[in-house]
């Protein structure tokens, strides 16, 4: 889904029964919100370009050994959140198969021509127990990003606000009201 904004959409999660939020944005999450719902985050942000295969062993690492159930999302829920559930799906269940985690895309509208998202999900190979041991304990509540990365964030939310203020006929928008797209 999208990144969660606001008392209700922390709610709405906690009402689902979500234990676990795995943002895969870059954008910093909001962990005073989600302690004060009881929700514990992971912050695993990816680019565009795919999920690369220190991040794949993170998201294996949460999915199978933190509690669940898990919210998995990046900032409009349609690109990179997607293709993280479905490295999730791919660690959690050894008899799914990749044209089922595809599908999870394909369902989302994850555009194909981010060809990058496709290719981590049909090249994923589930971690051994091993590899998962070598992934430290303690994943990321916070991660740092880049200068650049840090300034698409800001671009990305002020232009999502700015059209939340002409649908709002120039005016402050409503406050976020509910999670998005599941």
């Amino acid at each position: 889904g999208n990144g969660p904004e606001g008392d209700k959409s922390f709610a709405s999660l906690k009402k689902l029964g979500i234990k676990t939020i795995i943002s895969v944005d870059a954008a910093k999450p909001d962990l005073g919100r989600a302690k004060k719902f009881g929700l514990r985050y992971v912050h695993l942000p990816i680019g565009y370009n795919g999920v690369p295969p220190e991040k794949a062993l993170q998201i294996a690492k949460a999915v199978r050994e933190l509690p669940g159930p898990f919210y998995i999302h990046c900032h409009h829920g349609q690109h990179r959140g997607p293709a993280a559930a479905a490295v999730a799906l791919l660690c959690m269940d050894d008899n799914c198969r990749v044209e089922n985690a595809l599908a999870i895309l394909r369902s989302a509208g994850t555009d194909a021509r981010y060809t990058g998202l496709f290719k981590s999900v049909k090249e994923f190979q589930r971690p051994t127990a091993d590899q998962l041991r070598k992934v430290p304990a303690e994943l990321p509540k916070s991660a740092k990003v880049a200068g650049m990365t840090q300034a698409m964030v800001n671009i990305d939310h002020s232009w999502d606000n700015l059209k939340k203020m002409r649908a709002a006929g120039w005016k402050t928008p409503p406050a976020p009201s509910s999670v998005g797209r599941p």
